[in-house]
């Protein structure tokens, strides 16, 4: 399991109905982005993955389509 899913759950909990932006930066990656959306947190930063990526066009669509679905 994604060793961060404690603390962005927490995290999200905490600033439920703050007003208050939250980032998850780091780690995330395709096979992980939908199990950060169901800690609560919605915004990513996921720079690392695209540049890494072969297909940085593709896989950036794909995490559009997964973080608004």
């Amino acid at each position: 399991e994604f060793s961060g899913l404690d603390f962005l759950r927490l995290a999200a909990a905490r600033l439920e109905g703050s007003g208050l932006p939250a980032f998850a930066i780091g780690g995330i990656q395709l096979a992980n982005v939908t199990e950060v959306v169901r800690s609560g947190i919605r915004r990513v930063a996921v720079s690392q993955a695209l540049w890494r990526s072969q297909s940085p066009e593709d896989d950036a669509k794909r995490f559009v389509e997964l973080l608004t679905t």
